[in-house]
């Protein structure tokens, strides 16, 4: 039957949550640790007092209510199937048309705070492109250097947005920030060697980022994502949309007289 297959790919994706949830909040720590490690790269001095252990837990249990409701969302959308259930699948489809409501007035709200979204998203990264330092022992500036090479871009819209600062003052007269070379070691961040002493000093397109903004970068990015989560949204909407038909034709071909 159509509605048990489909609500079986909804008991699957309630069990992956469940089981990533558990992971995180009760597993061993090596998942956390791999996470840690990962967030570790971007300086405490950028995330502030952010508490990462805090921010891991509180994603465990939203992974873990979302999946044990997807999964009980689903069970009851097959029992009520097979077993024609007229009660149980009333409920289920009403349970599912208003989460289909919920999508479709999210994704509306979406489109319309995008605007809002990416002026926040501006106003952001300026600042805290402004934090960059040319004292070598800076962990912001550090942290912004791992960023520049990670995405490979300079500033937010290039290089210029750094250097043409007042308070840029590179004891060797570095042109921009040692991030935004192509040849940057993230681990040692050495600027000794030939490739970032010419790249430095001497930047060029084909060996640095220096004029690829990471407002564009990010921008990018989110577009492409955009697309792709819209892309999944509308399948997610059709896959409850047609829950929801074939609910009530189910309904409907129940005999009414069988006694639930």
């Amino acid at each position: 039957m159509f509605l048990v297959a489909l609500n079986v790919v909804f008991v699957i994706l309630g069990l992956a949550c469940v089981v990533v949830g558990a992971i995180f909040k009760f597993g061993t720590n090596l998942a956390k640790e791999e996470v840690q490690k990962v967030l570790g790269e971007i300086s405490t001095s950028v995330l502030g007092d952010l508490d990462m252990d805090g921010v891991l837990s509180s994603l465990a249990i939203v992974f873990l209510v979302l999946g044990i409701f997807i999964l009980v969302v689903g069970l009851g959308g097959c029992i009520g199937a097979c077993c024609e259930l007229r009660p149980l699948l009333v409920v289920y489809a009403i349970i599912v048309a208003v989460l289909l409501i919920a999508k479709i007035v999210a994704i509306a709200l979406f489109f319309n705070m995008k605007s809002d979204f990416t002026e926040v998203l501006d106003k952001g990264l300026t600042k805290l492109f402004d934090q960059y330092s040319t004292e070598p022992d800076d962990d912001t500036s550090r942290a912004l250097d791992g960023l520049f090479h990670l995405m490979e871009c300079c500033g937010y819209y290039n290089f210029s947005d750094i250097t043409n600062r007042p308070d840029w003052n590179t004891p060797n007269s570095f042109k921009i920030p040692q991030g935004c070379c192509k040849k940057y070691n993230l681990d040692t961040k050495d600027v000794t060697t030939s490739e970032m002493i010419d790249c430095l000093n001497n930047p060029t397109t084909a060996n640095s980022y220096q004029y690829t903004g990471c407002g564009q970068v990010i921008y990018q990015l989110f577009d492409q994502y955009t697309t792709i989560f819209i892309g999944i949204g509308i399948t997610v909407l059709l896959m409850e949309l047609l829950c929801v038909v074939f609910a009530f034709l189910v309904c409907c071909n129940v005999n009414r007289d069988k006694p639930v």
